[in-house]
């Protein structure tokens, strides 16, 4: 008799556990349709670029939402709906904290990506502002083209279009290295022509040439245009020197005394050494030409300084 009243007490107490964890699953599973509502609200509130910027999150986020829940019936045994329980309780703890880290992208780590864009931004904005005479003078029209694209990337950054605007501040950034490069590289040729014309000076008067006016650019709009520098050599007349950034072109009278003309130059050459100018002048026309005389070994730019037009595509 005790063994059957026992039996009966233990099929009651299963029902009564499989009943309770039904009603726990039940609970479990509206817990988690409700987070994952809100998750779907925040998600609407967020603008695309701030979920373009945190994509790895967002996926996991995703991922979650995405996943099939476990099925339960009244006829599982309670062994088995506690199997199912245990992994609901899991995936709703889950949940919870996704719609949190959700939170923090949409009001906390959205405000410090968008600070560090703007700080990026601002640091590119006063580097532009230090090059400003350098671009004035080598490539005037870039310097408003840097102020534009910068001044088109502050709302992309309000709007929370954070990829777009890191994109724009990496082309931007590439095109102000590329452009200060170029700048820094002219100055630098322009300061040594500058040299060279002051000591060919010296060494002109010194051999009693006289000038012809003040030395002058070719183009006065476009300071990488060869500076012009003439004088009257008397003996040889009028000889006319081009220091374009990278060399000496001379325009000279043809000379009948070809070696006296020769020897000319050979003390130029020696008496700008003394100044550690390094010159070797050969002809470059032909006799029956004006003859032209250049700096041996150097090159000449054929349009220095003018503009190259370097696009930054959108």
């Amino acid at each position: 008799m005790s063994g059957l009243k026992y039996s009966t007490v233990e099929i009651l107490r299963e029902i009564k556990m499989r009943q309770e964890a039904l009603t726990r699953i039940k609970i479990l599973k509206s817990s988690i349709q409700t987070i994952n509502n809100k998750i779907d609200k925040i998600l609407r509130e967020i603008p695309k670029g701030v979920k373009d910027s945190f994509s790895k999150d967002i996926e996991k986020i995703k991922e979650w939402q995405s996943s099939s829940l476990p099925s339960e019936s009244e006829g599982m045994r309670s062994s088995q709906l506690s199997e199912i329980e245990k992994r609901l309780k899991a995936y709703q703890e889950e949940g919870k904290a996704l719609a949190n880290l959700l939170l923090d992208i949409k009001e906390r780590r959205r405000g410090e990506k968008e600070r560090e864009l703007v700080k990026e931004l601002e640091r590119i904005e006063a580097e532009v502002s230090g090059m400003e005479n350098l671009l004035k003078k080598w490539k005037p029209d870039k310097l408003d083209i840097f102020r534009k694209f910068i001044a088109e990337i502050f709302p992309m950054i309000e709007k929370g279009d954070f990829v777009k605007a890191e994109e724009r501040i990496e082309e931007v950034e590439r095109e102000i290295t590329k452009m200060k490069e170029e700048c820094e590289s002219l100055e630098i040729y322009d300061n040594e022509r500058k040299f060279i014309l002051d000591k060919l000076r010296i060494v002109c008067r010194d051999m009693g040439w006289d000038e012809i006016g003040e030395p002058h650019l070719e183009k006065v709009d476009n300071p990488g245009s060869p500076l012009i520098y003439e004088v009257n050599t008397y003996s040889s007349g009028i000889m006319k020197f081009y220091l374009t950034l990278k060399g000496i072109k001379v325009d000279s009278p043809f000379s009948p005394e070809k070696d006296f003309c020769y020897k000319q130059f050979d003390s130029l050459s020696e008496k700008l050494k003394d100044f550690g100018v390094q010159t070797k002048f050969e002809r470059l026309s032909s006799p029956e030409e004006e003859p032209s005389l250049i700096r041996k070994g150097e090159l000449d730019l054929p349009e220095e300084g003018e503009e190259r037009e370097e696009s930054m595509e959108r």
